[in-house]
Formats: structure tokens, sequence, C-alpha cells
């Protein structure tokens, strides 16, 4: 019966798993140094440290190209993975994938280095509700608001562009 349960979570066991037992390195940044200007070439030299892979992205956000870092924490958080997407070779979003558990210091972390959030979502969108924080270049910076009932879920940090958010905006009213 366990086995039921956990087969279809195959991939999200492997990752925890790669995280308390793999050889990750932690990374260290601010999202403040995250550009539009950034290519796979500037991922590759500012992770060189990490195993990185790029490739063709095939997903449902509006973009062409993703690499992924795999990284053991951001910032002393504990971290998954990084990923980031790219449109016509621009950096366009990025999300840190976190252990469930590291939630209420993510918030810590974004707190102490942007403020309070600028919105917070009431109500959940699809399970989730957000916060969110308008970053000075006009792109925006969000978090979870609640841990996943289920333990193997994930949280994230996620940043989106300038021109991300004015093109499909980031917050109530934009556009």
């Amino acid at each position: 019966m366990i086995a039921l349960l956990l087969y279809p979570q195959r991939a999200r066991l492997e990752e925890y798993r790669e995280h308390f037992f793999g050889n990750s390195k932690s990374t260290f940044f601010s999202v403040s140094e995250l550009s539009e200007e950034w290519t796979e070439a500037t991922v590759r030299q500012r992770f060189a440290e990490h195993p990185v892979w790029c490739g063709r992205y095939q997903g449902d956000l509006p973009v062409d190209r993703a690499c992924g870092v795999k990284i053991k924490s951001y910032n002393g958080i504990p971290a998954l993975y990084l990923a980031l997407f790219f449109k016509d070779a621009k950096l366009q979003q990025m999300a840190i994938s976190l252990p469930w558990w590291a939630q209420g210091k993510a918030y810590r972390n974004v707190v102490a280095e942007h403020g309070a959030p600028s919105a917070s979502q009431p109500r959940s969108f699809s399970g989730v509700r957000l916060h969110g924080w308008r970053l000075p270049d006009g792109g925006g910076l969000f978090l979870n608001r609640d841990r996943p009932f289920n333990p193997l879920d994930t949280n994230a940090i996620y940043w989106r562009s300038a021109t991300e958010c004015r093109t499909r905006g980031c917050f109530s009213g934009d556009h």
C-alpha cells in the first residue's frame, strides 16, 4: 500500500535523496543580480561550481529554453535545485525549489532583503497562495505563503523579469 502512495512521487523522492545524500554545493546570490541580459553562458559561468543542464523547454511557461542547476542551499536556505527560463536567449523567469520545511526560513530571508511583501494572495489559486514583492526594476519576486500538506511537495522562490511583469502581469492591476 505504501508503495502505491509513493510510486507517483518517485521523482520527488529522488530530489530529496539527492538533497540529503548527494554532493551538491550551496550558492549565495541576491535576486537583484538576475537580469534579462543573462544568457545560458552567463548561467554556466555564474554557477560554474555546480552541475548545470540547459536545453529546449517544453512546458507551459512562455519560454523556449531552460537551465537547471543542482544546489544544496540558497543563501543558507535548504534547496533542491535552481531553474532558469529563457525566451529569445534572455532570462525571463527563475525558480528555486525548496523543501517544504524551509518555507519559514525562506520568508524571513526574503523579508530581510526586500522588506514586507507588496501583496499577498488571501485566496489560493490552483491550490497555492503567494506573497509577492515588486522589485525596483519592475520585476516580481514570489514565495509560497503556506507549507504544502504533503511533506514531499515543495515551496519555491520565484522571480519574473520586468518584461514578463509588463506583458503578462505580476500583481493585480498590472497591464
